[in-house]
C-alpha cells in the first residue's frame, strides 16, 4: 500500500508531469544549442584576433616604407603574433581550405601542383605568400620590404577565402568535427613539432604549447555541446599531454618527440579514430581522399591509400583468390618471358634479397651496352607514392610496370609476343582463365591481368610494422640510441621536414600528394659537378623543378643502398654527412632553386652515428622474398629453358 500515493500523484497530474518533463528537455536541447553556437563563437574571435593581427603586421610595414627607421624587431614582434594567432586557427583553417592556407602560411613562394588530383589535370603553378616566407626573408641583412608587403597582403586575401569557404561549413557536427581533428592529430605527428613550418628554432616549442593549449578550449565546448559522444578519454589524455608539453625544455633541440608521439599524441588519433568508427560518420571533405578511416594506428601501414594495387583484379577480397593473384604474379615476377630476349625478369634488377631494390650503382642496359641512367628503387613502398618513379612519371603502379618491361633499355618486351607466349605455357592460361572469371568487366583475359598480377605480388610486400615501431607500441625492447636517432630525426637533423612519418617519405598529411625536392646531388663522391639528370623537369618543365627529384620513402633504407637517384652514395654516413653540409650548395655547387636549406646542420660524430642507428631500425620484419625453384612448363622447348630471375 506504500506505493499507492506514489501511483496517485501521476495519475491525477499527468498534463503536469507532462509539461515538467518537455520543460526539462527542451531545456536540454537549447544548452547543446547554446554549446554549438559557443563553438562558433571560438572560431570567430580567433579569426578576427588572426584578421586583427595581420592588420597591425601590414601597417607597420606600410609605416617601414615611409620610415625606414622602423626596425626589424617590431615586425618580428608582430609577425609572431600573428602566427601565435594563426595556429589558434589552424584546427579549421589549415584542413578546410590547403589553397588559402598556402597563402597565409606558404613554405615556398611557388609550388607547383602535386597532389593526387594530378592524375587527372595538369599540373598548374600556385603563389605562397604569408608568415614562413615573410621570416625567412626578415632573417636576411637586407629584407626586400616589397616581397614582405606582398606576402603580407597574400595573407589577408588568403584569410578573406578561407572564411568564404567556412561560412556555409557546420564545423560543430561530429562529422566535420572528429575529420577536422584527425588530420589536426595527424600534423602533430608530423609537421607542428618538426621545423617544417617555423623557421625560427627558439620559437617552436613555446608555439606549438600555445596551440595545443587553445584547442583545450575547442574540446570542451565541443564535448559540452555533444554531450552523447564519449570525449571523456579523450579530453583526460588531452590533459596530461599539454602537462607534458609544460614541463617541456624550450630549447627544440632538447624536445622528446619520441615521448611526445608514443605517449599522447599516437592514443589520441586512436581515441579519435574510434570515435569516428562509432559514429558511423563520413567524410565529405575531398582532402580525406586517401586517409582510411578503418585504421586505427598512426603506424598502421594502410594509415593512407595511394595506389590501386589489385588493379583489374579490384573488388576480389577473398583470401584464396587474392593468394592466386599473388602466386601468379610471384611466377611473372621472376620469369624472364616477360622481355624481349627471355633472358632479363623484374627480379633481375629489383633484387629479393634487397626488398626489391639494387645493390649496384646502375643496372646494365638490355643490350648490355652501357648502364640505364638511374639507381634501381626499392619496390617496398612504391604504393605508398601517388606519383610514381623519380621523376613522378606515371600515376599507377600498373602503368609504371607497362613502362619499364615495353622499354627498350629495360626490358624491351612486347606485349603481343608476351602474350603469345603466356598462352603456351598450360599453367599461365589456366590460371588466368581462373581468374579473369573473377574480373566482370574484363572476363577475357589480357596484358592487363598479367600486369596487375605482377604489382599485386610486389605490393603485397612492405606491409609489415617496423622494428622503431613496434617499440614505440611497447612491442619490442625500447633501444635508448634508436630513441635518440629518432629526436635527432625529427628535431635538429631536420630530416623529418620532407621525410613524414610514418612512411618517412614525401608525402605528408592529408596525404594526398608526393613532394618534390631539389637538394643538389653530384655527379659523383667528389662533388665538384651537379648530376645532369633534370629530374622532375622531364616530366614537367618548369624552371622550379629543374634537378627536383621525389622524395623516397626511407623503410628499409639500411638495406637498399647505393643512396640518391643516381646511386652516388653508398653507406648511410655519406648520405648523412651531405645533408650536414648542406647538400649542393653546402658542397660548394651552384644551384639556384635548392629547396634544401644550405647551412650546416652541425652535427657531432655521435649524432651521426645515432641517426644512423635509427634508419636501421626502420627495417621491415617479414621474410625477405624468395626466387622459386622452377618456372612453368611450356609447349616449346625454347620457353621451357627459361630460368628463374634471367641470366642477366
Amino acid at each position: 500500500m506504500s506505493g499507492l500515493p506514489f501511483l496517485r500523484i501521476y495519475r491525477v497530474k499527468p498534463i503536469l508531469f507532462c509539461v515538467l518533463s518537455a520543460l526539462v528537455i527542451g531545456a536540454s536541447f537549447t544548452d547543446v544549442n547554446v554549446e554549438r553556437d559557443a563553438l562558433k563563437r571560438v572560431y570567430t574571435q580567433r579569426i578576427d584576433s588572426l584578421s586583427f593581427s595581420l592588420g597591425q603586421l601590414k601597417s607597420a610595414l606600410a609605416e617601414c616604407a615611409e620610415n625606414p627607421a622602423i626596425g626589424k624587431e617590431k615586425i618580428l614582434r608582430l609577425l609572431h603574433r600573428s602566427r601565435i594567432c594563426l595556429k589558434r586557427t589552424d584546427f579549421w583553417l589549415r584542413y578546410t581550405d590547403p589553397i588559402h592556407y598556402r597563402w597565409i602560411n606558404g613554405p615556398l613562394p611557388i609550388e607547383w601542383e602535386t597532389e593526387v588530383f594530378e592524375k587527372y589535370e595538369a599540373p598548374y603553378m600556385r603563389r605562397a605568400g604569408g608568415l614562413i616566407l615573410m621570416e625567412t626573408e626578415l632573417a636576411l641583412a637586407e629584407p626586400n620590404l616589397d616581397s614582405l608587403l606582398t606576402w603580407c597582403d597574400m595573407a589577408g586575401k588568403g584569410l578573406t577565402g578561407l572564411n568564404t569557404s567556412l561560412n556555409d561549413l557546420d564545423f560543430t557536427k561530429p562529422d566535420w568535427f572528429f575529420f577536422a581533428n584527425r588530420h589536426f592529430l595527424l600534423n602533430l605527428f608530423t609537421v607542428y613539432s618538426t621545423g617544417y613550418e617555423c623557421p625560427s628554432e627558439d620559437r617552436r616549442i613555446p608555439e606549438l604549447h600555445d596551440m595545443c593549449q587553445s584547442m583545450q578550449e575547442v574540446y570542451a565546448v565541443f564535448s559540452k555541446g555533444n554531450p552523447d559522444l564519449p570525449m571523456d578519454r579523450f579530453n583526460e589524455l588531452y590533459e596530461r599531454m599539454l602537462a607534458f608539453l609544460t614541463k617541456a625544455p624550450e630549447a627544440y633541440m632538447d624536445f622528446d618527440h619520441y615521448a611526445f608521439i608514443r605517449d599522447y599524441v599516437a592514443p589520441l588519433y586512436e581515441i579519435n579514430a574510434g570515435l569516428i568508427r562509432s559514429s558511423r560518420v563520413r567524410s565529405q571533405n575531398l582532402n580525406d581522399y586517401s586517409l582510411q578511416s578503418n585504421a586505427i594506428s598512426l603506424f598502421d601501414p594502410g594509415l593512407y591509400n595511394a595506389q590501386n594495387r589489385k588493379g583489374v583484379f579490384s573488388g576480389i577480397e577473398d583470401s584464396a583468390s587474392l593468394a592466386s593473384i599473388r602466386s601468379l604474379g610471384s611466377m611473372l615476377f621472376y620469369d624472364p618471358i616477360l622481355s624481349g630476349n627471355m633472358e632479363r625478369s623484374c627480379a633481375s634488377c629489383h633484387k629479393p634479397a634487397h626488398f626489391f631494390a639494387d645493390t649496384q650503382r646502375f643496372a646494365s642496359n638490355y643490350d648490355r651496352n652501357g648502364f640505364l641512367p638511374r639507381n634501381t628503387p626499392s619496390l617496398f613502398q612504391a604504393s605508398s607514392n601517388h606519383l610514381l618513379m623519380a621523376d613522378g612519371a606515371h600515376f599507377s603502379l600498373q602503368e609504371q610496370a607497362r613502362h619499364v618491361i615495353g622499354h627498350v633499355k629495360e626490358m624491351a618486351g612486347d606485349e603481343a609476343v608476351i602474350m603469345k607466349r603466356i598462352n603456351k605455357i598450360p599453367q599461365y592460361k589456366k590460371q588466368l582463365q581462373v581468374l579473369s572469371q573473377l574480373t566482370p568487366s574484363a572476363p577475357v583475359y589480357t596484358y592487363e591481368h598479367v600486369l596487375s598480377a605482377v604489382v599485386y605480388y610486389c605490393s603485397s610486400y612492405g606491409d609489415s610494422i617496423p622494428l622503431f615501431f613496434r617499440q614505440m607500441k611497447h612491442q619490442a625492447e625500447e633501444d635508448a640510441l634508436a630513441i635518440r636517432g629518432f629526436n635527432l630525426f625529427m628535431g635538429k637533423a631536420a630530416c623529418a621536414t620532407c621525410h613524414f612519418l610514418p612512411r618517412f617519405n614525401g608525402v605528408r598529411p592529408p596525404y594526398t600528394g608526393s613532394e618534390f625536392e631539389v637538394i643538389g646531388t653530384p655527379a659523383d663522391k667528389a662533388g665538384k659537378v651537379l648530376s645532369s639528370d633534370s629530374g622532375r623537369f622531364l616530366q614537367h618543365p618548369v624552371a622550379e623543378m629543374l634537378h627536383a627529384f621525389r622524395t623516397p620513402g626511407l623503410w628499409n633504407i639500411g638495406h637498399t643502398f647505393p643512396y640518391m637517384h643516381n646511386g652516388v652514395y653508398h653507406s648511410l654516413e655519406e648520405v648523412i654527412d651531405f645533408y650536414d653540409a648542406g647538400g649542393g650548395i653546402g658542397k660548394g655547387l651552384k644551384l639556384a632553386n635548392q629547396t634544401l636549406p644550405s647551412d650546416s646542420l652541425r652535427l657531432s660524430q655521435e649524432e651521426k652515428q645515432a641517426l644512423v642507428h635509427f634508419l636501421r631500425q626502420l627495417k621491415s620484419e617479414e621474410p625477405a622474398p624468395t626466387a622459386p625453384l622452377n618456372l612453368p612448363q611450356a609447349q616449346t622447348r625454347q620457353l621451357s629453358a627459361r630460368k628463374p630471375g634471367g641470366n642477366y
